[in-house]
């Protein structure tokens, strides 16, 4: 296991910077997924880490050395593609021990090691089989077996999920998880889905247009969004936005014509100023929904209503606006039907209208 920095990384094609002076330190055991829309330059960061692009500036350090100009084997990494990339001639087997025998590893140890990762990967009674033989969920065990059985020092994966199914991905999310407990490999995850982000990772960088806008724990990408981007990508349904009046300096604010209390961390945050727009974030669990009028509370038309299950989605209308509500799965509710929204004032958060960057509540009485 070691440590792995990526500093001041630049990757351009042509006159697109795929990565833009990408500084990160992924910790020594640690599970660190890039995150992020298409093209943001996720997989082209993995890329040079693994030695598979060549950057245009910056520095790779892996476990304290710059191996910036090593090759991809010197490297001492492993690395899962977004395709299984098995060998459809050779057994499961022959896939897994495939690079201990180009290494020249001794016969018993390779076997040994290749048992071990069958059973770490649930794979073992399957080594004889050939690919065509296998579902999807079990060549992808297949790829990530002939991953550790090289035993690296960090491991990269590469959206490994994205080709299977709904179910197989639930599975494989709890399967990745799993190993990662039990063999503590340093590991660099690229993923587009914001629900793997929030399941696997130990930290989470959220990447734009090849930058990283925001790493920090799940928790708190999910809880305190940087940005109106990052709180609008990750979550699903993703956090609202209300247009919104500071009043009373900054001890409230009037959205869709009604005032919302604001707890004291809020007053004298930069940005907040009596009169000043500000953007009134709120995720879609973060409301008491009545069908009648209260207190800090604004009122709200019933567009859409959509079961699903364990909860029932709302959309509603806001003044013209759109928003996405979630309700208790036996709560009654009509389309056209007015109801009324109160925001949970611990779960608001406060963007600048303009840059779109949140604003950061005092120290005093600030949740961190």
């Amino acid at each position: 296991m070691a440590t792995v920095l990526l500093d001041r990384v630049t990757k351009r094609f042509g006159r697109v910077r795929a990565v833009d002076g990408v500084t990160l330190e992924v910790r020594d055991g640690e599970f660190m997924v890039l995150l992020g829309p298409s093209g943001c330059g996720k997989t082209t960061a993995l890329r040079c880490v693994a030695g598979l692009e060549r950057m245009d500036a910056g520095r790779i350090v892996i476990g304290g050395e710059d191996v910036t100009d090593r090759q991809p084997g010197r490297r001492g990494i492993a690395m899962v593609f977004q395709s299984y990339a098995v060998f459809p001639h050779m057994t499961v087997r022959d896939n897994i021990t495939f690079g201990l025998r180009i290494r020249k590893t001794p016969a018993e140890e390779t076997r040994q090691r290749t048992l071990q990762a069958a059973e770490l990967l649930q794979i073992g009674e399957l080594l004889d089989r050939y690919p065509a033989q296998l579902s999807g969920g079990q060549r992808q065990r297949v790829a990530v077996a002939r991953a550790i059985v090289m035993q690296p020092e960090v491991l990269l994966m590469d959206e490994p999920l994205s080709n299977l199914d709904a179910l197989l991905r639930l599975q494989m999310r709890a399967e990745l998880k799993r190993l990662h407990r039990e063999t503590r490999a340093t590991t660099v995850y690229v993923t587009h889905d914001q629900v793997e982000a929030l399941s696997l990772g130990d930290r989470i960088a959220v990447m734009r247009s090849g930058a990283i806008v925001q790493c920090d724990t799940p928790s708190a990408i999910y809880n305190r969004p940087a940005s109106t981007f990052v709180g609008g990508f990750i979550g699903s349904p993703p956090m609202n936005f209300f247009g919104g009046t500071v009043e009373e300096g900054g001890r409230s604010v009037r959205v869709a014509g009604t005032v919302l209390g604001l707890e004291e961390r809020w007053a004298g945050a930069e940005g907040i100023r009596a009169g000043g727009e500000v953007l009134v974030g709120v995720r879609p669990e973060a409301f008491e929904v009545t069908t009648e009028t209260r207190a800090g509370a604004f009122p709200a038309v019933v567009v859409v209503i959509e079961p699903l299950g364990g909860t029932t989605l709302l959309t509603v209308s806001v003044d013209g606006e759109t928003a996405k509500v979630t309700v208790a799965p036996d709560t009654d509710h009509d389309p056209g039907q007015r109801v009324w929204l109160r925001p949970l004032p611990d779960r608001l958060r406060l963007m600048e209208p303009g840059s779109g960057r949140a604003v950061i509540p005092t120290q005093e009485g600030a949740r961190r």
